[in-house]
């Protein structure tokens, strides 16, 4: 509000549900044992930071606490589906 006026806190705001209600519809759509589920808790500590930090506070805690378990977990995953178990059938759910 100090930046823009009042006129964008509205708009703000607006972002900010949207956001919210993109992690939401994120979560709904995992399935029970999906390993994207280990970074639910970081991207709703994000929602929370983005009410009282600035960008650069973001792209900082971003980077530093969330590029690293974020890759992990896309590289594990990408191991995991194309493991000769996975292939053969034995890791069905």
């Amino acid at each position: 509000m100090l930046n823009f006026g009042p006129i964008a806190v509205p708009l703000a705001y607006g972002i900010f549900g949207l956001v919210v209600g993109v992690l939401q519809r994120f979560l709904y759509r995992l399935r029970h044992g999906d390993t994207r589920l280990l970074l639910y808790p970081f991207l709703v500590n994000s929602c929370f930071s983005m009410l009282e930090g600035d960008s650069d506070n973001l792209l900082f805690n971003f980077i530093k606490g969330g590029l690293v378990p974020m890759l992990v977990v896309w590289v594990g995953s990408c191991v995991l589906t194309q493991s000769p178990i996975a292939e053969s059938g034995f890791a069905q759910e």
